[in-house]
């Protein structure tokens, strides 16, 4: 499953997904127009600037779920 395919009303903070960059697993802290902030542990302090050329890329990216590790 892809983020765009998340019903619309959900909110993205805390969803896990795979960053195509790095092909990492990250959960989604919060974004601006040039990425996304991720988090490599849910509620961790640190976070990851994940730049795209465009925020619409972001819908492309793979939901990851425990049945999708």
């Amino acid at each position: 499953m892809k983020i765009k395919d998340l019903d619309p009303t959900q909110s993205l903070a805390g969803i896990r997904f795979r960053y195509p960059g790095d092909n990492e697993l990250y959960y989604w802290a919060s974004q601006w127009m040039k990425g996304v902030w991720g988090q490599k542990e849910k509620g961790a302090e640190q976070i990851y600037p994940l730049f795209v050329e465009d925020i619409s890329e972001c819908m492309e990216w793979e939901v990851v779920t425990d049945e999708t590790i």
